[in-house]
């Protein structure tokens, strides 16, 4: 089976596909990386390329059940289109920068969801409600990476948005800052002597944990079309 991180994975780990969705999609995100379009469709193609990659790489590796010889030589085929100099290949297994477009990409299903006529207060970390509770966890683990980077002024920033800010808000912020600090735009790099874990770690337990939660409160709106949209203007590398 493989693994679609950007997704999210809901009650019934909607995330995981078998290798036929998945040689499809991989063939769908590969045609939209390739395809020229205007200067402000660059980033979809970008995401594009990341997911197609992605799906590659796993197709590429698969080993139970293996992929048929046809599906196995399409890969092939497809795969020196991704060999562009537009965009640098992710380094084998990074998963952080699709993880966070899942975080932001939740946010905004939250703010369409079931729970978006509650009102703002209930939805902020100083105030009450699942929610509020929900991003007070998720600051606490933002909290520790950015102490562990030293980005003390960031720090400070989200914790003050965290103090006011409603939940499908602040969210969008946490991924931008998060992004900044990848050297690569891909991983946060190693961990800082005495951390408990790598950063990027930290982070995957903190995205793979809240998308439970939101599916257990039914926080999110309905499922909608699964292609890449514009990634934030502080998305780097």
């Amino acid at each position: 089976m493989v693994v679609c991180p950007w997704r999210s994975p809901g009650l019934d780990a909607a995330n995981i596909c078998d290798t036929h969705r998945a040689l499809v999609a991989f063939h769908g995100y590969v045609r939209l990386a390739a395809t020229p379009g205007t200067p402000d469709a660059g980033d979809v193609r970008r995401r594009a390329y990341e997911r197609a990659h992605c799906l590659g790489e796993q197709l590429r590796t698969l080993r139970r059940p293996r992929p048929a010889p046809a599906a196995r030589r399409l890969v092939e085929w497809l795969g020196p289109v991704l060999e562009t100099p537009a965009f640098a290949p992710p380094p084998p297994g990074a998963t952080l920068h699709l993880l966070l477009d899942r975080y932001v990409r939740e946010a905004e299903e939250v703010a369409a969801g079931p729970l978006a006529d509650r009102p703002l207060a209930d939805r902020a970390p100083a105030h009450g409600g699942p929610l509020a509770a929900l991003l007070r966890a998720e600051l606490r683990a933002v909290r520790t990476v950015l102490a562990e980077k030293g980005a003390w002024a960031e720090l400070g920033e989200l914790t003050a948005a965290g103090r006011e800010r409603p939940f499908p808000e602040v969210r969008p912020r946490i991924a931008e800052t998060l992004l900044r600090l990848t050297p690569d735009g891909y991983s946060l790099g190693a961990p800082a002597p005495g951390a408990a874990r790598p950063p990027d770690d930290t982070v995957r337990h903190m995205v793979e944990t809240s998308s439970r939660e939101l599916a257990l409160l039914g926080a999110l709106s309905r499922p909608r079309r699964d292609t890449p949209t514009r990634r934030s203007p502080a998305r780097s590398g």
